[in-house]
């Protein structure tokens, strides 16, 4: 049976969405042997799981609902372990994390920034994605101290998903 988590999603109106969901570690089957030297099926990860972040802008309001452009505009960021650990110990600090694809070229930076003044409390995540060739994409959304501390509960909880070590047995 196949599980598929929700996402965790906040929505700002005409200021965008974002949304976050688990893509799960790789597992690869391996022949082994039982106690008593029976042959049996054990799994190994050989692809740790990330964090897929996506963000899209406003589209339309039609009768009361809220439409964000998904399909042409969105950007995502996907969040391995070295960049949880970052937004996790940040301690409400600012966090800058950027990512470089060789193979295309295009680069990717996710900053979040803490409220100041009247803002404090609040955090702003911007995301920019700038290809080898074209238009560059940016989207930013912002999160009251509630949402944040419930996006950084969630990360907490997905880092032993990630690592395969919430299926480990002896």
């Amino acid at each position: 049976m196949a599980v598929y988590p929700a996402k965790f999603s906040v929505h700002k109106g005409k200021n965008g969405a974002f949304q976050a969901g688990l893509l799960p570690p790789t597992w690869e089957a391996q022949a082994g042997k039982d106690k008593d030297g029976n042959p049996t099926t054990n799994h190994k990860v050989v692809r740790e799981g990330s964090i897929l972040i996506e963000m899209a802008p406003f589209l339309k309001e039609d009768n009361g609902n809220k439409y964000y452009d998904w399909a042409n505009k969105k950007v995502s960021f996907g969040l391995g372990i070295p960049d949880i650990s970052n937004l996790v110990g940040a301690a409400g600090g600012e966090v800058k994390l950027i990512h470089q694809n060789e193979k295309t070229g295009e680069s990717k930076t996710l900053q979040v920034t803490p409220g100041k003044d009247q803002y404090e409390g609040t955090y702003m995540m911007s995301l920019f994605v700038t290809p080898k060739e074209g238009e560059k994409l940016s989207s930013r959304i912002s999160f009251t101290a509630g949402e944040w501390n419930v996006f950084l509960s969630l990360l907490r909880a997905m880092l032993p998903v990630m690592l395969g070590w919430d299926r480990a047995s002896g």
